[in-house]
């Protein structure tokens, strides 16, 4: 498949993009099928789709700084930009967002990550917040699908319960090696 760049569409007072397939019947191309799709329906998909962790937080983002599709998109009411008719990454009304590509007080992520995906750790307000995405290619425009993790999304109480498995963990192979010397 491959993705149109964001249009303004007056007749439906939304942004669109069309997404093209191409229909082939074995080596013969036999067609193409076209879907046109808001930018509020791809939001109202993201919001709604499953109770998983942190659905909430997920956003793709088109050009690196333009919000495609994100739970606050859902009903319409959002900025559009004159030259790309998208809200920048500060105007979806998500102050953690707003910061995924701020260099202030960002580190590395703790752990390594997969070759094409992507992410870091940005401190805002005092609170760590990670972020997860990766650059999609492919699909005829630049994308980026992401997630973000915070302490109010229960990102401090799953930390915390790590710690205390490795602390659990490595008192555990203490005793072991202990036990091992003092039974000879």
């Amino acid at each position: 498949s491959f993705w149109a760049k964001p249009v303004w569409v007056p007749q439906v007072r939304s942004t669109m993009f069309a997404v093209r397939t191409p229909v082939w019947n074995g080596d013969t191309f036999i067609g193409m099928l076209v879907a046109g799709v808001t930018v509020d329906q791809l939001s109202r998909f993201i919001a709604r789709s499953g109770d998983a962790p942190l659905a909430a937080n997920r956003f793709i983002l088109f050009d690196h700084d333009y919000v495609l599709a994100h739970r606050n998109m859902a009903d319409g009411g959002y900025v559009r930009n004159d030259d790309v008719p998208l809200p920048g990454l500060a105007q979806v009304r998500d102050p953690v967002l707003a910061q995924l590509w701020s260099v202030d007080n960002r580190r590395r992520m703790p752990i390594a990550l997969s070759p094409h995906t992507g992410g870091h750790v940005t401190s805002i307000g005092g609170r760590n917040h990670i972020f997860l995405y990766r650059e999609l290619e492919d699909f005829g425009i630049p994308l980026t699908v992401g997630i973000y993790a915070g302490p109010d999304d229960g990102l401090g109480r799953e930390l915390r319960r790590l710690v205390w498995a490795g602390v659990a963990g490595i008192g555990m192979i203490l005793v072991c090696v202990i036990g091992a010397i003092l039974v000879g």
